[in-house]
């Protein structure tokens, strides 16, 4: 059985039903396989699953929404990384594309 499928597996809250596979969203944008039940709706995700979804909430991350400053976009850096990571008002980062993502280093090596 792959780490994501619980499909057919028997519901552990009414122990009546079985899962069916559907997409859940666990975080705006972030979504996972899982298990509903077909009769209390309870949902449930494989080991594999919980882990990955561990892993995405203990990551040091917070949600800033993008302001418009002149012809260009800006994102807020959130005080603890600017305290974490020494930055100063007019210093420099840089700034990368990587695989759809935005990086954002304080340094270049």
């Amino acid at each position: 059985m792959k780490e994501s499928d619980m499909g057919g597996e028997t519901c552990g809250m009414c122990e009546i039903a079985k899962y069916r596979m559907i997409k859940y969203e666990i975080e705006p944008g972030i979504t996972v396989d899982a298990g509903k039940c077909k009769k209390c709706g309870e949902i449930a995700f494989s080991h594999g699953v919980v882990k990955k979804i561990e892993a995405i909430r203990s990551m040091d991350s917070q949600q800033r929404s993008i302001v418009q400053v002149g012809s260009s976009l800006a994102v807020p850096i959130p005080a603890i990384f600017v305290k974490k990571l020494n930055l100063k008002a007019k210093g420099r980062v840089f700034v990368f594309e990587q695989g759809g993502n935005i990086l954002i280093k304080t340094k270049l090596v």
